[in-house]
């Protein structure tokens, strides 16, 4: 009878645990990751738009024509925008769950964050040839080269 009782108690136990587990731990880990993905690829649009300002001011700053190719790297939900007129580039992406600080942003949606780099304002900035519409909005993972050039004191912006 007692070691009966013992395997009992023991059981309810675990099934306790496992209740626990499943409904505490879970979702909470479950939270975590889709923060931690989301986080992963606001830093990567961040970090493509940084290299590409960085390329157009180091070209503009030059005293002659010259040109720079740079790598970036687009998870999906993410896209790159140029703005010509305003002579910044725009990055955003599409978060899992709405946040406050997304929805404070420059589009003020909160499902998704919006940030934007300015350039040097004294440049001519052309980004006819940067994606469709001045926008890269990847469907999959992608790398894409760009080519940023200075002729004749504009600065063309080019998807490769």
């Amino acid at each position: 009878m007692q070691k009966g009782q013992i395997a009992i108690e023991f059981i309810l136990i675990i099934v306790i645990m496992l209740i626990f587990l499943q409904t505490i731990i879970q979702p909470t880990l479950t939270s975590s990751i889709t923060t931690v993905k989301d986080v992963s690829s606001l830093a990567q649009a961040k970090i493509a738009a940084e290299k590409i300002v960085n390329a157009i001011d180091f070209v503009a700053l030059n005293a002659s024509d010259s040109k720079i190719e740079v790598g970036i790297f687009l998870p999906v939900n993410t896209t790159l925008k140029c703005d010509p007129a305003a002579k910044k580039i725009y990055f955003s992406s599409v978060v899992s769950m709405p946040h406050e600080s997304c929805e404070a942003d420059e589009d003020n949606n909160a499902s998704v964050c919006t940030k934007s780099i300015s350039t040097i304002s004294t440049i001519t900035l052309n980004c006819n040839a940067f994606g469709i519409n001045h926008t890269l909005n990847p469907t999959k993972n992608s790398f894409y080269k760009i080519s940023v050039k200075k002729l004749g004191g504009i600065v063309y912006v080019e998807t490769k």
